[in-house]
């Protein structure tokens, strides 16, 4: 069993001498097994646990590098394990944390093989230390107030405290070179997170297409197309694409840094790419959700190649 260095030891002290652990961060690794809860800022020297018929410490080493973080969700008052996005991830052999703002339910369990960091302070970015990539999921909507917009009637679930946190990981990942994929609540994120403007309710348009079709689905609800020189368009091996559709918001202007890379019949723009940056994608239907097509698994695997080399990128400058 790997153990924690002294200054592991002295960043958590660190952290817990200056209040970082909010309404107390949680580290609930479940690597071991179901039954392995701790809080590492509140029992740093606690007594060894019993899990799984293994002794674990409680400062037994929760901090590997070399994860993809992807940002935990919003069920109404309390934390949301995202694991159809953890379980796209581990199918394209990347290894996932899930990073999130919010304590989850008390009797909640972590599958096996996952770490959860909860509780996180909304403007702690110490929690991409180590990490590789960044995917952004589905959720609520973003308050227009963020770009400039009044309220529409039909803006609902907007979470200042996730959209804070990942506005913040954003940009810390962008100032390192850091791979993200957004996904549809993600791709909107960083189109706002650059300074562009949504459309709050597509179905206002009476020509547009429906979009919001029931929960994320492996079946397909419309077709899109791709620009054949985007990043996209090469991953997924075709410029023609089948997607499933859960949004009633979009991109409506386009940030600068920004491009737009595919679009639905209607004219919805279903993807972007930042060009300055080595890997920036997002779409905004749920490829998570589509496991048995190949061009929506690429997309992942295209993710998880970027994020791997990113790491030997790291491991290169630190050589």
């Amino acid at each position: 069993m790997r153990s924690y260095s002294l200054l592991d030891i002295s960043r958590c002290l660190i952290d817990r001498d200056h209040g970082r652990s909010g309404s107390g961060v949680g580290v609930l690794s479940n690597v071991y097994g179901d039954s392995f809860k701790t809080n590492i800022l509140g029992h740093l020297f606690a007594p060894v646990h019993e899990a799984e018929g293994l002794k674990i410490d409680a400062f037994s080493n929760t901090q590997p590098e070399g994860f993809i973080a992807v940002i935990g969700q919003l069920r109404k008052d309390h934390g949301r394990l995202p694991l159809s996005y953890v379980e796209a991830v581990q199918r394209a052999e990347g290894r996932a944390r899930v990073i999130s703002t919010f304590q989850l339910l008390a009797d909640e369990t972590v599958p096996a093989g996952l770490e959860a960091v909860t509780g996180v302070d909304e403007n702690d970015t110490s929690v991409l230390d180590g990490a590789v990539g960044l995917l952004l999921p589905g959720g609520g909507d973003i308050d227009p107030a963020w770009y400039g917009r009044e309220t529409h009637p039909r803006t609902s679930r907007i979470s200042h405290r996730r959209d804070r946190f990942e506005l913040n990981l954003i940009r810390v990942a962008l100032e390192r070179d850091m791979p993200i994929l957004g996904i549809c609540h993600g791709m909107q994120l960083l189109n706002v997170h650059f300074g562009g403007t949504l459309d709050q309710h597509l179905a206002d348009d009476p020509k547009r297409l429906t979009h919001d079709v029931g929960m994320p689905s492996p079946k397909p609800a419309h077709g899109l197309s791709l620009d054949p020189d985007s990043v996209l368009a090469e991953v997924v091996g075709a410029t023609n694409l089948d997607v499933n559709s859960h949004h009633h918001q979009g991109v409506d202007r386009l940030a600068e840094g920004l491009e737009a890379v595919a679009w639905s019949m209607d004219g919805v723009l279903e993807g972007l790419e930042a060009r300055d940056h080595s890997w920036v994608v997002a779409v905004q239907w749920h490829p998570e959700a589509m496991p048995d097509a190949a061009p929506q698994r690429r997309i992942l695997e295209a993710f998880v190649d970027a994020t791997d080399a990113f790491e030997a990128r790291l491991d290169e400058i630190a050589s």
